[in-house]
């Protein structure tokens, strides 16, 4: 059945209704899931610079800071800063850990059971002290390859104070 000049002429019309109503629709819903995904973003925390870890009560934290300077292989002496460098040692109860810079990044070890000495991992790095002594080496390497590194004194700021 073929349809009068007007009766096309409406249906044409709400065609382009139809249209412009979904074009709408659209763009509000493409805005509400802009905006909540803006607000998604703005709830997400910031990278942190810092690690916070929930102790028992009444456990007291130790911190030791040590500088060291290290001989051996190259290709490790280059994972670690160039001529002396800080180690801080931090304890608190059953929980010891070693922070040093490893390839341009502040890595956290932690400490795990060993013959002797302090021996604490992180990623493939392996740093174990004992005394005023400490080896560093990359674990699933050469195990036979590692830097000896030794105590050394503080460097000094031109004060009295040397700095920790």
């Amino acid at each position: 059945m073929k349809k009068s000049e007007p009766e096309r002429r409406e249906i044409l019309m709400q065609k382009a209704i139809w249209s412009w109503h979904a074009a709408v629709a659209g763009s509000v819903l493409s805005v509400m899931v802009m905006a909540m995904d803006a607000k998604a973003q703005d709830q997400v925390p910031p990278p942190q610079s810092s690690l916070h870890i929930p102790l028992a009560p009444a456990v007291s934290v130790q911190e030791q800071k040590t500088f060291y300077r290290c001989k051996g292989a190259r290709d490790l002496r280059q994972k670690l800063p160039k001529g002396d460098f800080l180690v801080t040692y931090l304890n608190a109860g059953a929980t010891s850990l070693a922070v040093l810079p490893v390839e341009g990044q502040t890595l956290v070890f932690t400490n795990v059971i060993s013959g002797s000495g302090a021996k604490y991992v992180a990623d493939r790095f392996v740093w174990w002290s004992k005394g005023t002594e400490a080896f560093f080496s990359e674990d699933r390497k050469d195990v036979t390859a590692q830097l000896l590194c030794k105590e050394v004194a503080p460097p000094h700021t031109g004060t009295d104070e040397p700095v920790r």
